[in-house]
C-alpha cells in the first residue's frame, strides 16, 4: 500500500528496471477508481558531473571532385562544458582521407592555431574507384574526431542551365497562361536553337486561410505537352489553358498547381532540366492578415491586410473590415473528452443538469458566440491602409472577431474571419475554455529583466502547480487560487540564455489540464555584426580581385576573428551543392522536459515515475457486437475483411475510462478520511 502526500503524489520504487501491466486502485472515502495496464520503465538520468564535450567541424572548398583534383579543407575544434563553448588551440592531430572502400589513401598532420582552426589540402588519386570519400580528423585525445563526406565522380561540367520565369500577371481558371524561360550558359552566352521539350501537369491545393478545406486533393492530369526551340537569345515560350478539375467544388477555394517540366537539349547533346509551378484558381487574390491569438492589455492591435495574386505579386484591393466583441458564455467548460454526437438522446437542459461543465454542442467554441458591440466598421485598401486598435482605450479584456470581406477582380466574393483575445493582468474576465489562465505580456527577454507570470482563475479553491524549468534546474511552486490572481516573478540571469519554460498543471472537474509558456533569452552578446565593404560580382578570367568584409562586436568595436571564405564553380551545384553549417553555441534553444503529464481516462508514465490521472466516477459498458461474417459496416457500406470472423456475440466487459475493470478486493486498511492506494501486477496476454 502506498500513501499519497498533500501534493497528490506517491513514490514507487520498482525492484526491476521494467514493470508491465501494473494495476492501481485508488480509494478515497470508499470511492474506488481502478487504473490498469500501466507501464513503468527505468529513468536514465544524465550524470550531474560536468562533462567536457569536443566538436570537430570540417569544411571543404566544394562538395564534388574529379579524380586527380586537390581537396582543400578547413577545420575548427571546440570544447563545450557547462553550456559554454571555447576553441581548442595548439591541438595536434591527423587528417586521413578514405576512399569508397574505406581504405586510407592519404594523411596529413595538422595543428590548430590560436582560433582552434586547422587547414590543409590532399590530392585525390587519378586512378581510383569513384563514389563517396571521407575526410577524418583524429587527435591525441581519443574524444577528438571529426568526419566530412565528399563525392568523387567522373562528371562532365554543365555548360548551361534552365530558367523558367514565374508569370507575374493575375490569372483565373480557363485563362490562357503564357510562360517564358531561357537557357543561359555559365559563361554568360545564350544557348540558341536548342530543343525544348515540356509537359504541364495539374495538381490541387487549398489556401492556408481556408480552414474548412477538404482532404480530397483531386486527380493529377496532364494538361498539355509539346516541343519548342530556343530563339537566338536562348529564350522560349510555353502557353496552355488553365483547365480546372470539374470534380472539385469552386466554393472550397481550390488552388490548381500547374507543374511545368522543361528538358532542353543543346546542339552538342547536353540536356538540362528544370521545373516551375504556376498556381491558378477561381479566385484571383489571396489575403494575409497577421494577427496573434492573444494581446496584452497595453499592447497595440495593428491590423494590416495584404492581398496578392497567386504569383505572389502585391495587388491593392478595397475591402470592408469589421471588428466586434464576442459575448462569451458566463460559465467554465472543461476540456471536451468526446466529439459531439450527431444524434442526441438528451435535451440541452437534461444534458446540462447531468454534465454542467461540458459543452452540449459547440457553445465553448468562440466561432459560435454571439456578437456584441461593434468596435470598428470601415472601408480600407489592402497593402496601403492599416488600422491600430489601442487596447487601453477601445478594447477591454475579452474575445474579438475580425471579419474582412471583398470581391476580387475575378468576381469571387471572399470573406475571412479571425479571432483574438485581449488579456488584462489587472482586470478580471472569464475565459470559458480555461479554468486557469496564464498570462505573460511578452515571450522574449534579455538578461537582467524579470518575467512576470500572472495566473487568473474564476474557480474557488483551485490548486495549481507551477514548474519553472531552466538549464540550471527545475523549481516547483504551488498555489491556491480563490477566484483571484497570482503573480510569479522570475529573474532572467546569464545562465538562462537560450530560454526557459513555465508550465502550470491543475485538475478541474476530473480532468487534468496543463499549459506551457516557452520564453526565449537571446544570445545577443555572442552576435557578430557582418558588413560587406567591397564585393566583386563581375570577374575576368586570370585577373586578381579583392573582397573586403568587416566584423564588429555587439558594442560596434572591432572583432578579432578568423574568417573562412570559399569560392567554387556554381555549375557544380547541379550535382552537389556545398554548404557551410556551423553553430558554435551549445544548447541554443531550451525545450520543456516535464514529467508531469496525464492523458485523461488513460494510463500515463514518464521517466520512471507515474502521475495518477483523474477518473470519472461511472462505469462504461461495452455492448455486444454483431458478427458481420468476414464483412464490416463502414460509413453506410459493407466491405469484406481479410481476417476471420469473430464470435457471434462478444462477451460483455465493463471498463473504467479506457481501462478494464477487474475484480479486486478493497483495501481493508483504507482510512475513513484519507486516500490509500493498492497496487497489483498481472501478466496479460491480449
Amino acid at each position: 500500500m502506498l500513501k499519497i502526500n498533500k501534493k497528490g503524489e506517491f513514490i514507487l520504487n520498482p525492484k526491476e528496471e521494467y514493470w508491465r501491466n501494473i494495476y492501481f486502485e485508488l480509494n478515497q472515502n470508499g470511492k474506488i477508481t481502478v487504473l490498469d495496464k500501466n507501464y513503468i520503465h527505468r529513468s536514465y538520468r544524465v550524470s550531474e558531473e560536468p562533462k567536457e564535450n569536443y566538436i570537430v567541424q570540417m569544411f571543404t572548398d566544394r562538395a564534388i571532385y574529379r579524380p586527380g583534383q586537390t581537396v582543400y579543407f578547413k577545420g575548427i575544434i571546440l570544447k563545450q562544458k557547462d553550456n559554454k563553448s571555447e576553441v581548442v588551440p595548439n591541438e595536434v592531430g591527423t587528417v586521413n582521407l578514405y576512399d569508397v572502400n574505406g581504405q586510407k589513401i592519404a594523411d596529413l598532420e595538422v595543428q590548430t592555431n590560436e582560433y582552434g582552426g586547422f587547414n590543409g589540402s590532399v590530392i585525390l588519386p587519378n586512378n581510383t574507384l569513384t563514389g563517396g570519400f571521407n575526410l577524418e580528423f583524429n587527435g591525441k585525445n581519443t574524444e577528438l574526431d571529426g568526419y566530412h563526406y565528399i563525392k568523387v565522380e567522373e562528371y562532365k561540367r554543365p555548360k548551361f542551365y534552365v530558367e523558367i520565369k514565374q508569370p507575374k500577371s493575375s490569372y483565373k481558371v480557363n485563362d490562357k497562361i503564357d510562360v517564358t524561360g531561357s537557357a543561359p550558359s555559365y559563361s554568360g552566352a545564350s544557348v540558341s536553337q536548342a530543343k525544348v521539350q515540356y509537359r504541364v501537369v495539374r495538381k490541387v491545393n487549398y489556401p492556408i486561410w481556408c480552414y474548412w478545406r477538404p482532404s480530397y486533393s483531386g486527380v493529377q492530369e496532364e494538361i498539355t505537352s509539346g516541343v519548342e526551340t530556343t530563339d537566338d537569345q536562348g529564350n522560349f515560350k510555353i502557353n496552355f489553358i488553365a483547365k480546372p478539375d470539374p470534380s472539385i467544388n469552386p466554393n472550397d477555394f481550390p488552388i490548381f498547381n500547374y507543374e511545368i517540366t522543361v528538358d532542353i537539349t543543346d546542339q552538342n547533346g547536353e540536356t538540362r532540366s528544370q521545373t516551375q509551378n504556376v498556381e491558378v484558381a477561381y479566385h484571383v487574390l489571396n489575403i494575409s492578415v497577421p494577427l496573434k491569438s492573444s494581446y496584452a492589455k497595453n499592447e497595440e492591435v495593428k491590423i494590416v491586410a495584404s492581398t496578392y495574386n497567386l504569383a505572389g505579386e502585391l495587388i491593392n484591393q478595397p475591402y470592408q473590415i469589421k471588428v466586434v466583441e464576442l459575448l462569451a458564455p458566463d460559465k467554465i467548460f472543461r476540456k471536451s473528452q468526446y466529439e459531439s454526437p450527431s444524434e442526441k438522446t438528451w435535451s440541452k437542459s437534461e444534458f446540462e443538469k447531468l454534465f454542467p461543465f461540458d459543452a452540449f454542442e459547440n457553445e465553448n467554441d468562440p466561432k459560435s458566440w454571439k456578437e456584441g458591440a461593434v468596435i470598428l466598421d470601415k472601408k480600407l485598401t489592402s497593402n496601403i491602409d492599416s488600422e491600430t486598435l489601442n487596447t487601453n482605450q477601445k478594447l477591454k479584456s475579452a474575445f474579438y472577431k475580425v471579419r474582412i470581406s471583398y470581391t476580387d477582380p475575378g468576381g469571387k466574393k471572399v470573406e475571412i474571419e479571425q479571432i483574438f483575445e485581449v488579456l488584462d493582468k489587472e482586470g478580471f474576465s472569464i475565459n470559458p475554455n480555461e479554468p486557469v489562465q496564464m498570462i505573460c505580456e511578452k515571450s522574449s527577454f534579455l538578461v537582467g529583466e524579470t518575467a512576470e507570470i500572472i495566473m487568473k482563475s474564476a474557480i474557488k479553491n483551485q490548486n495549481v502547480r507551477v514548474l519553472i524549468q531552466k538549464k540550471s534546474g527545475t523549481e516547483e511552486r504551488s498555489f491556491k487560487l480563490n477566484g483571484s490572481t497570482q503573480s510569479v516573478k522570475i529573474p532572467v540571469s546569464e545562465q538562462d540564455r537560450g530560454g526557459f519554460s513555465v508550465q502550470i498543471s491543475y485538475c478541474f472537474q476530473n480532468t487534468f489540464e496543463r499549459q506551457i509558456l516557452n520564453m526565449s533569452v537571446d544570445f545577443e552578446n555572442k552576435n557578430l555584426i557582418f558588413k560587406t565593404i567591397t564585393f566583386r560580382d563581375k570577374l575576368e578570367p586570370g585577373t586578381k580581385e579583392k573582397w573586403v568584409f568587416q566584423f564588429q562586436n555587439p558594442d560596434s568595436s572591432k572583432a578579432v576573428a578568423e574568417v573562412l571564405a570559399s569560392m567554387y564553380d556554381a555549375s557544380l551545384d547541379q550535382f552537389s551543392a556545398n554548404y557551410f553549417n556551423f553553430n558554435p553555441i551549445r544548447n541554443t534553444y531550451f525545450y520543456s522536459q516535464s514529467n508531469y503529464s496525464s492523458n485523461n481516462f488513460e494510463s500515463s508514465s514518464s521517466g520512471g515515475s507515474y502521475t495518477p490521472r483523474y477518473e470519472k466516477e461511472y462505469i462504461n459498458i461495452e455492448l455486444p457486437q454483431l458478427n458481420w461474417f468476414d464483412y464490416s459496416w463502414y460509413e453506410g457500406g459493407i466491405y469484406p475483411l481479410s481476417y476471420s470472423s469473430a464470435p457471434m456475440m462478444e462477451s460483455e466487459e465493463r471498463s473504467v475510462g479506457n481501462g478494464r475493470l477487474r475484480s479486486m478486493n478493497k483495501s481493508k486498511s483504507a482510512e475513513k478520511d484519507g486516500l490509500s492506494l493498492d497496487m497489483a501486477t498481472e501478466e496479460v496476454v491480449d
